[in-house]
């Protein structure tokens, strides 16, 4: 009997280790770079991009679709095919970066650093 009872409290402190043991909600969300990216300089916003889940991205300055195309993610490389814009159709490929700073979310791309929010 006595080890019956032993044999069960192992068991239930086997299982409140393995539910406690669960993923962290508090750990850091790893960056993303879908969403809307805005480039300003001197406070004023030269240009957004929007990236998609769906892996089509559209440029637009002074509030005009400029550029509509795809992209790829590979490791710190992104590569960009434009369908439509000043440039015709093109591919090219950058180094970019995700990451924080007491700003917030940034992209660096290209000629600047782009921010998820705008000026």
């Amino acid at each position: 009997m006595n080890n019956k009872i032993l044999k069960i409290g192992l068991l239930i402190v086997v299982m409140c280790f393995v539910i406690g043991c669960g993923k962290d909600d508090n750990e850091p969300k790893a960056l993303s770079i879908v969403g809307t990216w805005y480039w300003c300089e001197d406070g004023k916003l030269l240009a957004t991009v929007t990236f998609n889940s769906n892996n089509t991205y559209t440029v637009q300055e002074k509030n005009k679709q400029t550029e509509t195309g795809t992209y790829k993610i590979e490791s710190n490389l992104i590569i960009i095919t434009g369908l439509t814009g000043p440039y015709g159709k093109y591919t090219e490929s950058a180094e970019f970066e995700l990451g924080k700073d007491d700003g917030g979310d940034y992209l660096l791309l290209g000629e600047g650093k782009w921010r998820r929010y705008s000026c």
